[in-house]
């Protein structure tokens, strides 16, 4: 019976551990898709380099490296197409998920805080890029136009 309930808890194990990665692969997707929705000169980083937050402990450096680069890529990009913004579109957010983050290691009640934050700043960079997205068609329309 022991052998039976070893099963269980293992089985139960790897079913939180994919409810809570299935989170992390879409958000860490659509960081990737922001990217790419940058017109590579643009970019301050690859797409694919999203994946490297996965790496223990490097990954906390790499969250900070990771926002500011997408801010700054999106920030190019929306400047490229006339959108000017005071500040970095999603830097504040991003920063602040990170922050609570990190802080979460030593304080409990920041792991809350870093998950409302992770949503908002979610929410905040697919905004972005479908902004991008939707300036990208207007200004390729733009191209088309100007050509015939």
């Amino acid at each position: 019976m022991g052998d039976a309930d070893l099963g269980l808890q293992e089985l139960l194990l790897l079913a939180l551990i994919g409810i809570c990665i299935i989170p992390v692969i879409f958000f860490l997707i659509t960081l990737q898709n922001t990217l790419k929705a940058v017109e590579p000169q643009n970019r301050s980083m690859k797409p694919g380099n999203v994946w490297l937050i996965l790496i223990p402990v490097f990954g906390f450096v790499w969250s900070i490296v990771m926002v500011n680069a997408i801010a700054n890529s999106c920030k190019t990009q929306l400047e490229q197409y006339g959108v000017f913004y005071e500040q970095k579109p999603t830097y504040s957010i991003g920063m602040g998920w990170v922050t609570c983050s990190i802080l979460s290691m030593v304080i409990n009640l920041f792991s809350f805080v870093a998950i409302v934050m992770l949503i908002v700043y979610w929410i905040k960079v697919n905004d972005v890029r479908k902004q991008l997205l939707a300036l990208k068609q207007i200004h390729d329309s733009k191209d088309e136009n100007s050509i015939l």
